[in-house]
């Protein structure tokens, strides 16, 4: 719990680049095909997977299909306040949302299944994302309780058992 708490940049700065993003890389043509070929989103609970590691860190794999999944069903709009506006991405004409596992991937080691699933993942426009890791405490709980009341009720279908208390305390805010 220590290091999820002391923790101050997300696994994806770490090791140099937005893992979600891959959908971005491709085009769309490619993306559809992948997509066609192996859809993954967790319906149900699933075990984690094992950890990778690099020369530097280890880390849990991201699937970049379930963030793709958790933009559509945000209509690429920041779920923290839908006013927020943003840039259109070139690579896929929609509005530019970033997204942020509202249960932090470095907690993982905690959980017994995946939490690496669209229900997890929030949609947020940068200033939000930076916002949820970097503001000050009394911003980031905010923040951080009322996305959380809105999914509370899907971690159960996916075996993770989760309460805003210990939600706080992996953000360093309890």
């Amino acid at each position: 719990m220590a290091y999820v708490t002391y923790k101050n940049t997300t696994d994806d700065e770490l090791i140099g680049g937005e893992l979600d993003n891959l959908s971005n890389i491709l085009s769309d043509k490619e993306y559809s095909v992948r997509e066609e070929q192996a859809r993954y989103l967790v319906n149900e609970p699933k075990a984690k997977p094992d950890k990778g590691r690099n020369s530097v860190i280890s880390s849990y794999p991201r699937n970049y299909k379930e963030a793709r999944e958790a933009k559509i069903r945000s209509n690429w709009t920041c779920e923290f306040n839908q006013q927020h506006g943003t840039f259109i991405n070139n690579i896929n004409n929609n509005p530019h949302v970033e997204a942020h596992h509202l249960i932090p991937m470095a907690a993982q080691d905690y959980f017994e299944n995946t939490i690496d699933f669209a229900d997890n993942i929030v949609c947020l426009c940068p200033t939000c994302h930076s916002r949820i890791h970097y503001a000050v405490r009394a911003e980031k709980k905010e923040m951080i309780i009322e996305l959380f009341k809105r999914r509370r009720n899907l971690y159960l279908r996916h075996g993770v058992e989760i309460n805003e208390k210990l939600l706080l305390n992996f953000y360093g805010i309890i």
